[in-house]
């Protein structure tokens, strides 16, 4: 077995499972109950890697997962991982339906065919969708179904009533490859080129210096694939600024962090999911 161990959030069968899956095929993946289970094993380096959702081509950004790297100087970005999402409908029966689980994340990326096929069934939230599958598969009374994975299914054998049941059939999920700062720190400045996406995270004492950062990127040419906001939690109305890009030199980045009051480089990565040229 490898000594590498790629943490995700289980149990085995998730999305996530699959993107430890993509991310290192011959690693020892360690299922984790929760996305911060899965950034503390990193941290503390008990797991080489982590996977962590971070946005989904249907439902937008996982909120959770952005409230987890705020402020967190122990992450380094690695990576990302996209996933094909494709969800399946597993339990006993259509019929006599009274609920419906799975993690709200599918639930948003399923709202057509629930609308249409599950009209007055109560969505009941649980932690994964392996979990609302082992749940439904249990329930035999039949007045439970579940949205989850054909991994999920095929690792459990349990009984599939309907494929593809999401609203967008090029439904994805964007995971981050995570690593401990300790480790990766150095090589991530290192080997930052323009050419990467740079990933930062930062706090501004006032919001007239996002207008002053915004123009100096517009004027370099860099290119958004992805801007989030959470608040700072410090004072009212003030923010932690995630900015995702492409075409950002060491020189502009230098200039960047004098302008911030916090200021973080989360990662430098290959651009997957926006046409830039």
């Amino acid at each position: 077995m490898s000594s590498i161990k790629v943490g995700f959030l289980g149990p085995k069968g998730t999305f996530s499972n699959k993107a430890a899956l993509l991310a290192n095929p011959d690693a020892a993946h360690i299922s984790l109950p929760t996305l911060s289970a899965v950034v503390e094993a990193v941290e503390s380096r008990q797991v080489n890697f982590g996977l962590l959702p971070i946005e989904n081509s249907t439902n937008g950004s996982v909120i959770p997962a952005y409230d987890l790297l705020k402020y967190n100087r122990g992450i380094a970005v690695l990576d990302e991982i996209l996933v094909p999402v494709h969800h399946c409908i597993i339990g006993h029966s259509l019929d006599n339906v009274s609920r419906l689980l799975s993690h709200p994340q599918a639930f948003g990326q399923c709202t057509g065919w629930i609308k249409n096929n599950l009209p007055g069934v109560t969505s009941v939230p649980v932690n994964s969708t392996s979990h609302a599958a082992e749940m439904a598969s249990k329930d035999q009374t039949g007045t439970t179904l579940a949205i989850s994975s054909q991994l999920c299914a095929d690792t459990y054998n349990y009984n599939i009533l309907v494929k593809d049941v999401e609203d967008d059939p090029n439904n994805c999920t964007r995971f981050l490859l995570l690593a401990s700062r300790v480790v990766n720190e150095v090589s991530i400045m290192s080997e930052f080129t323009r050419e990467k996406k740079a990933f930062l995270q930062f706090t501004l004492s006032h919001p007239k210096k996002l207008n002053h950062i915004f123009r100096m990127l517009l004027q370099e040419d860099v290119i958004f694939t992805n801007l989030v906001t959470r608040p700072s939690s410090h004072n009212p109305w003030t923010y932690v600024y995630f900015i995702e890009c492409v075409g950002l030199s060491l020189t502009m980045l230098l200039r960047i962090e004098s302008i911030c009051d916090e200021f973080t480089v989360m990662g430098n990565y290959e651009n997957k999911t926006t046409r830039v040229v």
